[in-house]
């Protein structure tokens, strides 16, 4: 479906949401309204995705490699920023490096276990881990991945986690 598709499959929804069943237009709708209205018909359904890391070009690069169509990516830096991002709105993923600059990453998956336990969390590290790390990912974390990895299997794994067709 080409961009121009969506503009017209987007009108013609919001048409039919402000009509009456005689086929009157109940009220004009605003070009600002008519754009809202388009990016919450869009966000219903969408796959939200968390990724947690302190290097921008990495935040970059996952995050251009996770979107599509039907997620939304959101890219934090500090672990604070990450559990104020889960408090406010449930994620399905979050990939979460280990070592931030704030609060140390394997704290940050306790928590988030605490206050969203339906997130998918994929830790994440370029360094070594302690024997006492690693047994809290075992128990926590859904999978944990080695930097550098390969952007293709991560996005199979994420497709694999949502659920997603045509992986």
């Amino acid at each position: 479906m080409t961009a121009v598709d969506k503009v017209f499959c987007i009108l013609r929804q919001a048409q039919d949401d402000r009509t009456s069943a005689h086929g009157e237009l109940v009220e004009p709708m605003a070009q600002d309204d008519l754009a809202e209205y388009g990016n919450s018909r869009r966000m219903e359904g969408m796959k939200k995705i968390l990724i947690v890391d302190d290097e921008a070009l990495f935040l970059h690069g996952l995050g251009n490699a996770l979107t599509t169509d039907s997620t939304e990516v959101t890219v934090v830096e500090t672990g604070k920023s990450a559990l104020q991002e889960l408090a406010s709105a449930p994620y399905h993923i979050c990939f979460l490096d280990i070592c931030l600059p704030d609060i140390d990453g394997v704290e940050i998956l306790k928590r988030i276990k605490e206050i969203s336990p339906q997130t998918k969390v994929i830790m994440m590290t370029a360094g070594v881990i302690t024997l006492a790390m690693q047994e809290t990912i075992e128990k926590s974390a859904h999978m944990f991945l080695t930097k550098p990895f390969d952007l293709f299997q991560v996005r199979m794994l994420t497709k694999s986690i949502l659920g997603e067709a045509g992986a």
